[in-house]
């Protein structure tokens, strides 16, 4: 891979790397490494300490869980001999079960008792291999209890008080679990009759002292499936750092602000001026389109004047009784172990979703990325919003140094990207209050829209990797957005240009020199540059399965769509732009 150095009229080329995953690798292994050696003082914020702590219990934690050390932990973790203590022990730990989600939690779409994942015939062996005699015909109803009460198979909810679950649900005593989460009485959740009075059939076909030795076995199962999913990404030696992010993201992020020069010093009043050119170009576009309605024109306006972006760090990153709010609100320094740690997480994360106003947040207050995430950009058309952490702001998609044309072909275009979905297949059901709406643009422009969407389908089903045809329905939120992106950003920059900042052609050698226009494709094609080889592990499954088409495509596609670009390199325009191009706007 090569890049050039886009700060001057002069260039060279350096061996880099663009690929996503690598730079994201990096960024990763530059916070872990800051993380990792973190020291602590008495007179450092708690949210700190919490932080360090839980870094170094999961670094101290067992390689593999065997029989052994499951058994430990169980001895830990169960006290009581009767049903109801197991099922307290799985409240303590945030739940994994199933029976329904509060109505007012912040993910409806999250339960209490999350669903458990059938474990494969060789893990379940593996596991009941070196179990007491006693335990080891459970196999068989294990399988069972994951063919027969399984949350997929009871899709008729409704409402139903805690009250009602306990009295309903007669196989353990459900109401001190219920309160490990603060819920009873009138509480309700959204539940299954049906499913509940199908745990009763399955758990009460036991004999009481068979039932708890039941509920351990598939109670440890679940436990050590959740840890040898951290386990396996373990040994990268990211594993700890992710599973303690998982948990403490913006305490993270508030710390390695202050560490990382990187960050703490990040300039971003280009980024700003990029991203204020981008809403105008964008309002242009939609005011000088010969095809839109007038009251759909005013209607898109509208969505994109109430746009919010989110590039800065949150005002309270410092504030460790924000901290505590939005991460963990407790003390892990005295914890004596990782699984200690990781139950104590676990409830403070659940209760947080169930009860959103103990995080400061609601389902109309949007949640910001912590700063230190690895090239993060996301829109949310709840909230019509984007979310851009500062990790972003880096090569290969920004340098403050970077002449214009590179910034609005790098980051300009993620920018423009991430507006676009405020119009693809969801957005556009979506109106400028994040509510659900349909019929808010006039149904003529509508049906275009649909067509240029069956129109990029229908582009991007053609294309194929190794013999792998992308997916083009899977992949059209994605296709819309870049090409959207890249025809508002390039509009932006002719804006630019247009106000006397054209400057010099440059130069990269060889007596080549390109303009301003082509530095803008060539910057937006480079961003995407990856290495993805005939053997990559997974393959089908990224070029397939994957809601991005793989990166070259996305190179590709957007160009092969978009007007200018032949002209620029003075092409044919049948060879980079046939009449069967798809045009966003």
């Amino acid at each position: 891979m090569w890049k050039l150095d886009f700060t001057s009229s002069s260039s060279s080329v350096t061996d880099y790397t663009t690929d996503y995953s690598i730079q994201s690798d990096r960024i990763n292994r530059r916070s872990y490494k800051i993380l990792s050696q973190a020291t602590v003082t008495e007179s450092d914020p708690l949210v700190y300490k919490n932080v360090v702590t839980a870094m170094k219990q999961c670094e101290a934690s067992t390689p593999a869980l065997n029989t052994k050390t499951m058994a430990g932990w169980l001895e830990q973790i169960f006290s009581g001999t009767d049903p109801s203590s197991v099922i307290g022990v799985v409240g303590k730990m945030g739940g994994f079960a199933f029976l329904g989600s509060p109505l007012n939690a912040f993910f409806l779409t999250s339960w209490i008792f999350p669903l458990p994942v059938k474990p494969t015939e060789k893990t379940l062996k593996a596991f009941l291999k070196e179990q007491p005699d006693n335990q080891t015909g459970f196999y068989d109803d294990i399988v069972k209890f994951y063919e027969d009460v399984s949350p997929q198979s009871f899709t008729k909810t409704s409402p139903l008080s805690i009250n009602d679950v306990v009295k309903r649900a007669t196989f353990a005593n459900l109401s001190s679990y219920f309160k490990e989460f603060d819920l009873e009485g009138d509480d309700e959740i959204q539940t299954s009759k049906d499913l509940i009075d199908k745990m009763n059939q399955f758990f009460n076909s036991y004999k009481e002292e068979n039932r708890l030795e039941f509920l351990k076995s598939l109670t440890a199962l679940q436990i050590q499936q959740k840890y040898d999913n951290i386990m396996k990404v373990k040994f990268n030696d990211l594993g700890c750092f992710s599973f303690v992010q998982s948990f403490f993201s913006f305490t993270i992020g508030s710390y390695l602000i202050n560490k990382d020069p990187e960050l703490k010093n990040a300039e971003l009043t280009t980024v700003t001026e990029i991203q204020k050119s981008l809403v105008e170009a964008y309002k242009e576009t939609i005011q000088e389109s010969s095809w839109l309605h007038a009251s759909s024109k005013d209607r898109i306006l509208e969505k994109i004047g109430n746009m919010t972006f989110y590039m800065h760090p949150p005002s309270w990153i410092h504030n460790e009784t924000e901290l505590e709010r939005r991460n963990f609100a407790g003390n892990l320094t005295d914890s004596k172990s990782f699984v200690d740690v990781f139950m104590r997480l676990k409830k403070d994360q659940t209760l947080k979703m169930i009860h959103p106003e103990r995080m400061g947040s609601s389902t109309r207050n949007p949640e910001r990325l912590s700063p230190h995430m690895p090239l993060a950009a996301v829109y949310s058309n709840q909230f019509n919003t984007i979310n851009m952490a500062l990790n972003t702001f880096r090569p290969p998609f920004y340098d403050g140094d970077w002449l214009r044309s590179v910034q609005y072909g790098s980051i300009g275009s993620i920018m423009a990207h991430e507006m676009t979905h405020a119009f693809d297949k969801s957005g556009l059901i979506m109106n400028s209050k994040g509510e659900r709406e349909e019929g808010w643009l006039d149904a003529e422009d509508l049906k275009r829209m649909n067509d240029t969407q069956q129109c990029l389908v229908n582009q991007y089903n053609r294309y194929d990797l190794f013999g792998y045809k992308i997916n083009g329905e899977k992949t059209l939120n994605e296709n819309i957005a870049d090409n959207g992106g890249l025809q508002i950003a390039y509009y932006a920059l002719l804006k630019y240009l247009e106000n006397g900042n054209r400057g010099d052609r440059l130069s990269i050698g060889s007596g080549v020199q390109l303009s301003q226009e082509q530095l803008f494709f060539l910057s937006f094609a480079q961003m995407r540059c990856s290495r993805l080889t005939s053997d990559y592990q997974s393959l089908e499954k990224r070029v397939t399965g994957n809601i991005y088409s793989p990166e070259q495509y996305r190179i590709i596609g957007a160009i092969h769509n978009n007007q200018h670009f032949a002209s620029v390199f003075r092409c044919s325009p049948t060879t980079t732009r046939p009449v069967s191009s798809c045009s966003i706007w």
